[in-house]
């Protein structure tokens, strides 16, 4: 896997995943990485209701 930077959404690159793992001959796989993109939220699902970024928490504040 590529160390730099991509900007594409998680949702591009399960898609990429999957149309690889269709061509080297794995549906089921190649299907699971669809499924898994069709979940996974883009960009623009950011303004949809309910949908919120929280921010991370690490385990030192959750002790206090």
């Amino acid at each position: 896997m590529p160390t730099t930077r991509d900007d594409r959404s998680a949702a591009d690159r399960l898609l990429v995943i999957a149309e690889r793992f269709a061509a080297q001959g794995r549906p089921a796989m190649a299907e699971a990485a669809r499924r898994a993109a069709a979940l996974s939220p883009r960009p623009s699902d950011s303004s949809a209701p309910g949908f919120r970024i929280r921010p991370r928490t690490d385990d030192a504040d959750a002790r206090r």
